[in-house]
Order: structure tokens, then sequence, then C-alpha cells
């Protein structure tokens, strides 16, 4: 007689060398033992030969379905979702044909010379703006060359124009002071 079935429950978890130098000592020299014992823990991975429990088969089978059933929704889902984006993408372009067939471009509409000049006041109280922060944050750290750089580029049209200058004078009367 061999080890029970405990020991052979440890030696297959812990030692599986030595189980399996059992288990080919007790297959030639005794296979009844072997048989009976040790072919279980080879032959069935969802069983423990010790309490001899295993995952019921109903539950297999729901898991199974389970799975076939998700799949089956995915599948429909991204089959449907494809269709609808398929018949989005064909409405769009129909419109989108409509609509270049009846427009007529007017180049005077669309470069007006007011909403060019506006766009360019717009791009320099932008560039005032800037350089306005530029400005003040060399003046912050007294990096006083950078911050007059920076300050003397300002338009008049800036709303900031008059701390600018204010910055500036204070500049001119720090370094006429260090003189």
């Amino acid at each position: 007689m061999g080890p029970s079935k405990e020991e052979l429950a440890n030696y297959f978890k812990h030692n599986r060398k030595y189980f399996d130098e059992l288990a080919k000592n007790f297959k030639n020299s005794d296979p009844d033992y072997y048989n009976k014992y040790i072919a279980p823990f080879y032959h069935n991975q969802f069983i423990d030969p010790v309490n001899k429990k295993g995952a019921p088969r109903f539950v297999m089978v729901i898991a199974g379905a389970s799975f076939a059933l998700v799949m089956a929704v995915v599948t429909v889902v991204s089959v449907t979702q494809n269709a609808r984006n398929k018949k989005t993408a064909e409405e769009i372009e129909k419109l989108g044909n409509r609509e270049t067939e009846n427009v007529i471009i007017d180049e005077k509409e669309i470069f007006n010379q007011t909403d060019l000049s506006k766009m360019m006041d717009t791009m320099e109280a932008a560039k005032d703006m800037a350089n306005f922060n530029e400005g003040v944050f060399f003046y912050k750290i007294q990096d006083f060359e950078n911050a007059r750089k920076y300050l003397g580029e300002i338009t008049e049209k800036c709303p900031k124009y008059p701390d600018a200058e204010k910055m500036l004078k204070e500049i001119k009367k720090g370094k006429n002071r260090k003189k």
C-alpha cells in the first residue's frame, strides 16, 4: 500500500517530480493502487481526487451558454451599429451634395474688406496682449532689457498701453538711478 490520498494530493501540488516518480513506480508494481489513487490526478484536472468534488456539469453548461449568448449579442449589436453608421454616412453625403449644388460662392462676400480689417485688428490686439504679458513677466523677474523690448512693441490701441508706458518709465528711472 502507498501514500494516502491526502499525501498524494500534497505531493501533486507541491512536489510534482516526486509525485511523477511515485506514479511511475506504482504503475508498474501495483496497477490497482495506481488506477484507484494516482490516475485521477492525471485524467481530470477539475476533480480533486481526495474529496471527489468537481465543478458540477450544469455550472459548466450555464457558463458556456452565457458566453455564447454574450457573443451573439455583441455580434448583433456591432452589425446593427455598422448598418446604422453606413446609412448615416450616406444621408450626410446626399445632403452635402445637395448643399454644394445650390451654393454659389461670392469671393467679395467671403473676403469683405471690413471683415479683413476686423480680423487684423483682432490679431494685432492678441499680439499686443502677448507682448504685454511677456513684458510683465520679464519685469517681475527683473530682466529689464527683455521687459523693455516686449513692452515697447505694444501699440496705442491696446487697453494695457498706459500700464506698459508706466513700466517703461519705471525701467528708465531705475536705469538712471544706477548710473
